[in-house]
């Protein structure tokens, strides 16, 4: 019974410990807690982390693209704009399967378990809000929890992750609208065909299959391979808002659809609750909600460009924001220079839309190389690292292949 009553209340979170580090600071007042959780996390999404030179790129075209988001026009009568119907309104309730209710303390069993007239007074007030273009306030607020990093010292708050709790209400119609919205996309094949993330009829298993048939394609012609594992630097929550709302512009989506999406992402604040107590209300600068789907599919489209210019002779594979980039061949000087040329060309790419790769992090590895090769690849002059193993979406990789890294870590799981 009390595991229930925990659950319906969104108790069912790990606790923190007592006393948390924050800035060479020892917090033991709950409130002093929750406030540092909210400072650093609201601090991920900072203009701050941006590089100078995207900086200096957005100030030259802010202001006009500002300008072109307003010129929408809101008398459009297609399907994407269209009334929402009950199927719609079901089907979204159906797929809701969270616990923990969010800044509304609405639980979806709640809403689930309404009877018929409750149900047909809601989707008439989504539909009130989606005909009116306007967006609750309220739903602009998330709960922020945070949770301790794996293999990380959780008594230091920069060692733990957020996990958003929006509210109930916002999230049922959220699905509603993000269905349209992928179902556009996915017909005008507007996603890239090589983004194996979050979509339907693709899965981890597309880009390990593709990778371990090349890897041994090359080895069968007597070729090197060398494969660079990018790691994008808070990806999510330095996402550049408007430059997402005009590829959605572009797209074809207008009207209500687009509104709404603009609304979505307008005004996002966070709250943070530690120990039962809830940290002032910060707002984020940049970045996509988390927690939310729609925010799924803005991330797809926000770094659907980014492998548009790399020459051909470099091969790319895409899960979300797991990047990879690689090129086989027999001369390990030409493999090493044109896989360089994609890094300088990704490089420059970051600096137009805000993401911001991160060489310390990045890995590369070499399959079918003599072990004296000297392989040095740089982002922005910083050298990447070269390892005999890497972990891609949940496999390792061993320079020879020979899976017995992947088969150890099974075994001591």
């Amino acid at each position: 019974m009390w595991n229930k009553i925990k659950s319906i209340k969104g108790i069912n979170h790990q606790p923190l410990p007592p006393n948390l580090l924050s800035n060479n600071n020892t917090l033991t007042l709950p409130s002093d807690i929750a406030e540092a959780f909210a400072l650093n996390f609201k601090k991920n999404s900072d203009c701050t982390n941006y590089d100078p030179e995207f900086i200096n790129f957005k100030n030259t075209v802010e202001d006009n693209l500002k300008i072109e988001l307003e010129t929408n026009f809101l008398q459009h009568d297609n399907h994407l704009n269209a009334p929402f119907n009950r199927n719609e309104f079901f089907n979204a309730l159906s797929g809701c399967k969270s616990k923990s209710p969010g800044p509304d303390e609405i639980p979806f069993s709640f809403i689930q378990n309404l009877p018929t007239i409750g149900h047909d007074l809601l989707l008439q007030i989504y539909n009130t809000i989606w005909d009116k273009g306007i967006y609750p306030d309220q739903w602009h607020n998330a709960i922020i929890i945070p949770i301790p990093k794996s293999n990380k010292n959780k008594f230091n708050i920069i060692n733990y992750r957020p996990i958003s709790l929006i509210n109930t209400l916002a999230k049922t119609m959220e699905k509603m609208v993000n269905k349209r919205f992928i179902w556009h996309l996915e017909t005008s094949n507007l996603i890239t065909k090589e983004q194996c993330g979050f979509r339907k009829n693709h899965s981890t298993i597309d880009i390990l299959s593709t990778l371990h048939t090349d890897i041994c394609n090359a080895k069968n012609q007597k070729q090197h391979l060398i494969l660079i594992s990018l790691d994008l630097e808070k990806a999510y929550d330095m996402v550049w808002r408007n430059r997402v709302l005009k590829i959605i512009q572009k797209s074809g989506i207008n009207g209500k659809m687009f509104l709404f999406l603009q609304n979505f992402l307008n005004d996002r604040k966070i709250q943070v609750r530690a120990h039962a107590e809830l940290s002032k209300i910060h707002q984020t600068e940049n970045g996509l909600p988390q927690g939310s789907v729609i925010s799924v599919t803005m991330f797809l489209l926000a770094i659907n460009d980014i492998f548009k210019n790399i020459p051909k002779f470099t091969k790319h594979l895409l899960f979300a924001d797991d990047c990879h980039i690689y090129c086989s061949g027999q001369n390990i000087i030409t493999t090493v220079e044109i896989l360089q040329n994609s890094l300088n060309l990704l490089q420059d790419w970051s600096h137009k839309t805000g993401f911001k790769f991160s060489a310390s992090k990045s890995q590369c590895i070499s399959f079918h190389i003599s072990p004296n090769a000297n392989i040095q690849l740089y982002l922005k002059n910083s050298p990447i690292p070269v390892c005999k193993t890497l972990r891609i979406l949940g496999m390792i990789f061993d320079n020879k292949l020979k899976w017995t890294p992947h088969i150890k870590r099974l075994k001591s799981t």
